[in-house]
C-alpha cells in the first residue's frame, strides 16, 4: 500500500511547492515554449524585392544611330497586399519603381526623362494607383519615325492591370499613349 501512495504524494509536494499563498495553478501556467514561439509569429513580411536596386537595358539599333536606354529602379515605396493562411498575417510589400528613359540618336541625347506610375494617372485614376506597382517597361519596336515601348502597371498578384503602348515621335519628340485591350497582346 505504501508504494501505491508514493507518486501520490510525490505530486501532492510537487505541487505545493509550486504554489504561492492564495494562488492558483491555471493551465496557462504551464505554456510549451513551441506554441509560444508560434503565437508570436503571427505575421509574416516579406518585401520584393528584398532591396532597392537598379536594373538598366541598352538596345542599339546601329543601322539608325540609335540607342534606348531603360533603368528599372526599385523605390523604398511599396504597395502591400494582406491575407491570412491558417491564422497567420501574411503582408507582401511590393516596391514600386521609377523608369529612367534616355533616347540618343547619333550621340544627341533627344530624351532623358522618368516616368513614375503617377505620371499616367489620367488613363489608371487614383484608386487603381494606391493599390499598384509600375511593374514593367521595356523597349518593343521602332517603325519608321515612332519608337514604341511597353509598359506594365499592376496591383500585385491579381489580374488588375493596365498594360500600355508608349509611343515616342523622333520627329515631334513628343509622347503618346494607347492602352492594350485582352487580346491585343
Amino acid at each position: 500500500m505504501n508504494r501505491q501512495l508514493l507518486p501520490l504524494l510525490v505530486f501532492i509536494v510537487f505541487v505545493s511547492c509550486n504554489l504561492e499563498k492564495g494562488k492558483e495553478i491555471t493551465q496557462s501556467d504551464y505554456v510549451d515554449s513551441k506554441a509560444l514561439e508560434k503565437s508570436e509569429n503571427l505575421i509574416e513580411e516579406r518585401y520584393y524585392p528584398e532591396n532597392e536596386s537598379t536594373t538598366q537595358i541598352d538596345t542599339v539599333i546601329s543601322g539608325r544611330q540609335l540607342k534606348i536606354t531603360v533603368a528599372n529602379t526599385f523605390t523604398s515605396s511599396y504597395v502591400k497586399n494582406e491575407y491570412e493562411i491558417d491564422g497567420i498575417k501574411h503582408i507582401d510589400n511590393y516596391r514600386d519603381s521609377k523608369k529612367r528613359l534616355i533616347i540618343e540618336l547619333s550621340n544627341e541625347i533627344l530624351v532623358d526623362t522618368t516616368f513614375i506610375k503617377k505620371d499616367f494617372i489620367d488613363w489608371t485614376g487614383n484608386d487603381f494607383l494606391k493599390t499598384a506597382n509600375f511593374h514593367s517597361y521595356w523597349f518593343e519596336k521602332i517603325d519608321g519615325d515612332t519608337i514604341e515601348l511597353f509598359a506594365v502597371i499592376s496591383k500585385p498578384e491579381t489580374d488588375w492591370v493596365f498594360t500600355f503602348s508608349h509611343y515616342f515621335d523622333l520627329k515631334s519628340r513628343k509622347f503618346k499613349v494607347k492602352e492594350h485591350v485582352d487580346g491585343e497582346m
